[in-house]
């Protein structure tokens, strides 16, 4: 692309050859690289997502997270088990949510969704997640948001027992869990529906106006 002078005016040559006004829009549009869509951009990036939660949910699915199984390529030598459980090494897959302690953590936590048939497998959960027709009502933000916050407490919990050498019970870190959901919710403007009427019930909540209100 580059400017070219046209009967004494500037134009801009697009990436198709046309002559037009040079914009910036058109430039960026011109300029920018072709990468293809990922499918599963929108189950990690949306507008109510916690910045925190997306940035570890989007390291699990590039499999990025500094895990035991990827300690052992530097470390043959060293013998590596699982924080939470105490069985085998830890990996992303085991971590979410096929280790004992994690996967009791999200069974808790579901109890609270309506989509009852989510699996013990993050990389599953995602793919289901990815494909769903009903990320902008209701529900599809609530699945998002509490897969994210799930992922995330559990990374925190699993780097807490190693670092900080503190633990805490299934309970207690899925406790943790629904009262930052909560918290998220409370941010929401919505308008009633059936939808809301529903997550109304699930997680204790009220309407205050067109806000969502943690119930006494």
């Amino acid at each position: 692309m580059f400017m070219k002078i046209k009967h004494g005016v500037f134009k801009w040559v697009t990436n198709k050859g046309t002559h037009v006004s040079y914009s910036t829009h058109q430039a960026w549009e011109d300029l920018k690289p072709n990468y293809p869509i990922i499918p599963w951009h929108h189950v990690i990036w949306f507008p109510q997502a916690n910045p925190k939660h997306a940035f570890i949910m989007w390291l699990v699915i590039k499999e990025r997270l500094t895990t035991q199984d990827k300690l052992k390529q530097w470390y043959p030598n060293k013998s590596y088990s699982c924080d939470l459980c105490g069985t085998i090494e830890d990996s992303i897959r085991h971590l979410f949510f096929e280790c004992n302690y994690s996967k009791q953590v999200w069974k808790e936590v579901k109890r609270y969704l309506i989509w009852r048939g989510l699996p013990n497998n993050v990389f599953s959960i995602v793919d289901l997640l990815a494909k769903s027709t009903q990320r902008n009502k209701i529900w599809g933000v609530i699945n998002r948001i509490t897969l994210a916050a799930t992922v995330y407490h559990i990374w925190q919990e699993r780097n807490s027992r190693i670092f900080k050498g503190r633990k805490r019970g299934e309970m207690e870190i899925a406790n943790c869990i629904i009262a930052d959901i909560q918290l998220k919710l409370t941010t929401f403007v919505v308008k009633f529906s059936s939808g809301i009427q529903l997550a109304l019930m699930k997680w204790s909540m009220e309407l205050d106006g067109n806000r969502l209100k943690i119930r006494n």
